[in-house]
């Protein structure tokens, strides 16, 4: 009897964790990724992460996450730029992205990049869940 119930419930986990959402983050600080990324395993989510451009590019040729936190200042390189690129692209244009930096200035053009969404750093705990899981709801 034990393993037809241990059968279910892993089962169950595993449709469950194949239902997770997938949260790409990339940002050039250890520290952060290690913080954001804690928040959203916490809360259900799959996170994946990357440091630079090269390695987000990579990420996406193997994986399509369902949502990319995405730092503007990433070392050498402008994330509104790398948005701008993606949402160009037919392959990665319907990822939402958020863009993230200290610098409340350099997020108020956001959506002229095709950010779906920015958030100041640092940030509340709340809000990053509230932003991703606005972006995440499927569509009606």
């Amino acid at each position: 009897m034990a393993d037809v119930r241990t059968n279910a419930w892993i089962k169950q986990n595993l449709e469950t964790t194949n239902n997770m959402a997938t949260i790409l983050v990339v940002d050039d600080s250890e520290h952060l990724i290690a913080l954001l990324s804690q928040i959203l395993i916490q809360n259900g989510y799959k996170v994946e992460t990357a440091v630079s451009k090269k390695e987000l590019v990579n990420h996406l040729l193997n994986l399509t996450p369902d949502l990319i936190f995405l730092d503007i200042r990433l070392s050498g390189d402008d994330g509104r730029k790398i948005c701008r690129d993606l949402k160009a692209n037919s392959s990665y244009k319907n990822i939402p992205i958020i863009l993230m930096s200290a610098d409340a200035d350099l997020l108020e053009t956001f959506a002229e990049y095709g950010a779906n969404d920015m958030i100041n750093k640092p940030f509340d705990r709340a809000l990053i869940l509230d932003k991703a899981a606005g972006l995440l709801k499927p569509a009606a």
